[in-house]
């Protein structure tokens, strides 16, 4: 079998929910609204539209049916964000299943091509 010995798996955890589908992209985006307390932020940092980090968080919340992310809207200072409970939530038990699922994969993948 040396010609998998080359080779390698990863793995991309996608959840979803009457057509809307999460995976890595939303939970970053969850915390680099965490690390910028802001959505505008958030989407610079990501690269991504602020418009798509919105439908990406209206599409989580829909899911969820509760808000995952708090807003104070913006003035002279521009606005705020912070994520809730059910989002630090969501954020805990999606890396705790990806990872849990990476691990599988990677046993699985040695045991069939290595």
């Amino acid at each position: 079998m040396k010609r998998y010995k080359h080779m390698d798996i990863s793995t991309k955890i996608i959840i979803g929910h009457n057509g809307s589908e999460f995976g890595p992209g939303t939970i970053r985006l969850l915390k680099e609204i965490d690390r910028c307390g802001s959505v505008r932020h958030a989407a610079e940092a990501m690269e991504v539209s602020y418009g798509k980090t919105w439908k990406m968080i209206r599409d989580i919340e829909d899911a969820l049916k509760e808000p995952v992310v708090e807003r104070q809207q913006g003035g002279p200072r521009g606005g705020s964000a912070r994520i809730t409970e059910a989002g630090y939530d969501l954020i805990r038990r999606y890396d705790l299943l990806a990872a849990d699922i990476k691990e599988y994969a990677k046993k699985r993948f040695e045991e069939e091509f290595k």
